[in-house]
């Protein structure tokens, strides 16, 4: 009976955090990961599916911005064109000629500036022929065969240029569509850090929550041996007439529920583990054991005003609310100068030479060595253009919307600051509340094992029931699972205050917007290997 007793013993109840499974778990060959803030960091940005999609997005985020810088590059122009055209022999076309042809080859540059400015310069020639006079068997034009003529070349350089000047500002509005979607590359990235944020969190928080799930394992193990080593001395207390048989269907009923409590967190304990090894995307076969970076000193550098003040200028929601602020500002903008009317002003410059000897020669005297002079024949045009569209709704509902869609924004703005002092608040009385609590469950085991080491010297001397030491063992086992438990949520707090806030990262000196680039730098390396 004292060897009995000598197993219910207080030291039999410390909890060694996980450190059975993680030792049969090693021993069986399968990796054992213990996570620090750092490593969950390391392995969210590394591994995590959802970060590598999101690493993707932040490579192709500046495409819309390629993408209208595009509009604005120097384009070289070419073309060949020929027409042919018969007409019928009528008194129209006795002059002009019943079969004509003409083709034209070009080569030029052309570039749209951002400040409404267009400029194009091209070098042309072209061949023109006709019958006209060719013809010997009409008596018309039989006696004028003189006049018939020999395919003529016409060369031209020749220069445009146009300019918008009343719509869009001279490049105001190009500015602002530049903003835009660089606001808009930037609001990626801010996603990024946002869901990067998340996850090392949610990683944080189901990584020690394994912690609560172990200890609780541990908890009905250590209940399930008391419970047997109790049935068994009922068992022999019967046999020497000191029991009932009923008392033994009393505990095979506590052995079989705490059996299947058992059961149920250790399928609790699998289905979590391999959540948390999905979201690291580590092997499979993988293992998670060991709780890490666990305090238990409540911070004293608490300054809600100050913390208030640093969240609303770095909460990731709260600067991606204001960026979409300033970037529908901008759609604004852009939308009240589609109102405007256009007035654009071209001016056209060609000068041309004509021969009917070749195409080069319209270029190159054959009297000279160098390039003639194509200013004898100046071509000069001057055009300008006025458009207004009249009850476009369109652009009058863009311009609704717009103005809308900031209002909404501002009042999304004001609420979101209420939330965030109301969170840090809130935050921080959890913080407190819970470093209570887990000084007050200290308090409490230390009463249980008083109580409990009491009641085990009385029950040895016939004074107390199996059914009292069994209680009393529960109760300090509760203890200590409530100890663990409340240690794991006070940490848990602590790391939610910092989220609250925003300064998670910088508390353990990790720089994100370097980690970023970083991030960035080696997913284009990884994609321009593809």
């Amino acid at each position: 009976m004292e060897e009995q007793f000598r197993r219910f013993r207080t030291s039999d109840w410390e909890y060694s955090s996980g450190a059975t499974s993680s030792a049969a778990k090693t021993e069986s060959g399968k990796p054992v990961f213990r996570l620090t803030i750092a490593q969950a960091i390391e392995q969210v940005i590394e591994n995590n599916i959802i970060v590598q999609n999101a690493k993707l997005e932040i490579i192709k985020a500046d495409s819309p911005e390629l993408k209208n810088e595009s509009r604005f590059t120097w384009r070289a122009l070419a073309g060949i064109q020929s027409a042919k055209q018969i007409f019928p022999d009528n008194r129209n076309n006795l002059f002009a000629g019943t079969k004509r042809s003409q083709d034209k080859i070009s080569a030029g540059i052309e570039k749209q500036f951002k400040t409404g400015t267009y400029f194009k310069t091209e070098v042309s020639t072209l061949r023109f022929d006709t019958n006209a006079f060719e013809d010997p068997f009409n008596p018309l034009t039989s006696g004028l065969s003189a006049l018939a003529a020999k395919p003529m070349y016409t060369g031209a350089v020749s220069f445009t240029l146009s300019q918008e000047l009343l719509k869009y500002g001279f490049g105001r509005t190009e500015e602002d569509k530049e903003k835009l979607l660089r606001n808009q590359t930037l609001l990626t990235r801010e996603n990024y850090i946002s869901i990067l944020t998340q996850l090392v969190v949610k990683v944080l928080v189901d990584y020690w929550s394994l912690g609560i799930v172990d200890s609780q394992i541990s908890t009905y193990e250590k209940v399930l041996k008391n419970t047997e080593e109790i049935r068994n001395l009922t068992k022999r207390k019967q046999a020497l007439g000191l029991s009932e048989s009923f008392e033994i269907n009393q505990w095979n009923q506590a052995f079989l529920k705490t059996e299947s409590s058992l059961e149920k967190a250790k399928v609790d304990r699998i289905e979590a583990e391999r959540n948390l090894v999905r979201i690291l995307n580590v092997d499979v076969g993988s293992s998670i054991a060991g709780v890490t970076d666990l305090t238990e000193t409540l911070p004293t550098n608490f300054n809600l005003e100050e913390d208030k003040k640093y969240a609303l200028a770095h909460r990731i929601d709260y600067l991606i609310l204001k960026r979409q602020r300033e970037m529908t500002k901008l759609m604004l903008a852009n939308a009240q100068d589609e109102d405007v009317p256009s007035l654009k002003a071209t001016v056209g410059y060609s000068s041309i030479n004509q021969n009917f000897i070749s195409p080069q020669d319209n270029f190159i005297a054959r009297q000279q060595t160098g390039l003639s002079y194509l200013n004898n024949f100046p071509q000069v045009s001057a055009e300008v253009k006025m458009s207004y569209p009249l009850w476009d709704l369109g652009i009058k509902a863009s311009i609704k919307e717009a103005q809308v869609n900031l209002q909404s924004l501002e009042l999304q703005i004001q609420q979101l600051e209420q939330e965030i002092n109301q969170d840090i608040d809130n935050r921080y009385e959890l913080v407190q509340s819970s470093y209570i609590l887990l000084q007050d469950l200290k308090k409490t085991k230390l009463e249980s094992e008083k109580f409990y080491e009491g009641l085990l010297s009385r029950f040895r001397q016939g004074r107390f029931t199996a059914v009292n030491v069994k209680n009393a063992l529960d109760a300090l086992a509760q203890a200590e699972l409530g100890i663990t438990q409340a240690k794991i949520n006070f940490n848990i707090n602590l790391v939610r205050y910092e989220l609250a806030k925003n300064s998670l990262f910088e508390k353990y000196g990790l720089d994100l917007y370097q980690i970023l680039d970083e991030v960035e730098k080696r997913a284009r390396v990884e994609t321009d290997k593809l």
